[in-house]
């Protein structure tokens, strides 16, 4: 054999039986050699190898244990702003708003009093009213009554009024009206 494929072919089994002894000497993450005390030289060995006379055993993990959590570092400066993304697709047309109807609902006097009443529908709610007087003497007097009703001659209180009630001085006619929305 030529001496150059006897070198080649001795390098390679080196690099095998290296391999193969640093595979078995870094069994379980721990790695075990031998330290020459004349030489410093180290050779990697198995956990059962003994180190000769001339050398001091050694081991050590291929991984230590985890350190403390270090302290949260500065916050970095803003990145640049991004693309502007596509347009979505458009949504489902929403329900249509309803409109707001307001009618004005005229009453009459009751016979023989001076007092008048208006009413809403029972689809319409009271949103206000008033009235004034149409004839007498003195000509024009004050109203002594003008507000919501829940029925004829009670004030409603809060959402119940269904009507307006106004009632003038002295037995004069009166005109009632009422507010209502729908």
């Amino acid at each position: 054999m030529f001496r150059p494929t006897m070198v080649i072919v001795f390098v390679a089994a080196l690099i095998g039986a290296t391999t193969v002894g640093f595979a078995a000497a870094t069994n379980a993450g721990v790695i075990y050699a031998c330290v020459n005390n004349s030489s410093g030289t180290i050779h990697v060995v198995s956990a059962t190898t003994a180190c000769t006379t001339n050398e001091v055993a050694l081991s050590w993990n291929t991984e230590g244990p985890q350190g403390a959590t270090g302290p949260t570092g500065p916050t970095g400066p803003t990145g640049p702003t991004g693309p502007t993304g596509p347009t979505g697709p458009t949504g489902a047309t929403g329900p249509s708003g309803a409109a707001t109807t307001y009618n004005y609902r005229f009453g009459g006097i009751y016979p023989g009093t001076a007092v008048a009443i208006a009413f809403c529908q029972p689809s319409e709610k009271v949103v206000g009213g008033g009235g004034f007087s149409t004839t007498g003497f003195p000509a024009f007097p004050g109203l002594t009554q003008n507000f919501p009703i829940s029925a004829v001659g009670e004030p409603a209180y809060g959402t119940t009024a269904i009507g307006w009630q106004v009632a003038s001085e002295g037995f004069n006619d009166v005109q009632a009206y009422v507010v209502c929305a729908q």
